[in-house]
This record gives C-alpha cells, sequence and structure tokens, in this order.
C-alpha cells in the first residue's frame, strides 16, 4: 500500500513548458485552483522559452510559493524537461503530468488520485479534449465503454 512520504506530499505535477506564454497562465490557474484536499505541488520547467513564458511561471511561483516550483534549463527536449522535474517530483506519493498548453479540469489531481486509491493502482489514465482553431474533438481512449 502507497504512502504518504513524511513530507506529506500527496501528488507533485511536472509540467514542461517550451514557449508556451499564451496557454501557460490558463495552465497554471488552472493547476494552482484544484479541488484536491491534500497538498500538493506543480514543477514547472521552462525549457528554454525565448518568449516571456519563464516571466509569467515566475509571476505564478511570486504568488503561489508553497504550490508551485519553477525550474528553467536549456535543453530544448521537453523529455528532459521532465526528468529534471522528477527528482523533485519523487517525494510525493504520486507523479503526474501536465503539459503548458494544457487547461485541466478543477478536479484533474483528485479525480486521477481517487481512482488510483481505490483500485490501489500504480498508475492512472483519463480522457480529455483537444481544441484547435475552435473545434473540440473528444479523445475517449481511456472510456471503459471503448472497443479494444
Amino acid at each position: 500500500d502507497r504512502k504518504v512520504e513524511s513530507n506529506g506530499l500527496a501528488v507533485a505535477i511536472i509540467v514542461p513548458c517550451r514557449n508556451v506564454s499564451t496557454t501557460i497562465a490558463k495552465t497554471m490557474k488552472a493547476l494552482m485552483e484544484q479541488d484536491f484536499a491534500l497538498p500538493y505541488r506543480v514543477i514547472a520547467v521552462n525549457d528554454g522559452s525565448s518568449d516571456n513564458t519563464l516571466a509569467i511561471l515566475k509571476a505564478f511561483e511570486d504568488r503561489h510559493p508553497d504550490k508551485l516550483i519553477v525550474i528553467s534549463q536549456d535543453a530544448g527536449n521537453l523529455c528532459v524537461a521532465r526528468n529534471a522535474a522528477m527528482p523533485l517530483a519523487l517525494e510525493a506519493e504520486y507523479v503526474g503530468f501536465s503539459d503548458g498548453d494544457d487547461v485541466p479540469h478543477v478536479d484533474f489531481i483528485s479525480s486521477l488520485y481517487g481512482l488510483a486509491k481505490r483500485t490501489g493502482a500504480d498508475c492512472a489514465c483519463m480522457n480529455y479534449r483537444i481544441v484547435k482553431n475552435g473545434i473540440a474533438r473528444d479523445n475517449d481512449q481511456f472510456s471503459p465503454a471503448r472497443k479494444r
């Protein structure tokens, strides 16, 4: 059975970011306003952005120092950015991921955490909606009703 580490951190969400200044404020706002009651942390990794992504992240970090840690590097690879955050994330019971152009629903963390705890799962996934050029498309690849 999973146990929360002595620091009490239940979930850490890693958010790699590269040139997402048009979306990152919505992403961070959504992650800071989660309905999750247990302690969680967001680790945003700015990976060499040439726009003002880093400035936006730092402004959120100033307002939410208890929930957000910003790392800045220039690896040019979002996978490397995710890995850079992992040592801090591993302090949590569960590690999750979001991207800098995602806008998670208010129950993003609580739903996945609740599912993992109820089922004893090591990993939990969810459906999502893609909005491109004003057109929304649901990706329900994790729906129980979907034929495999």
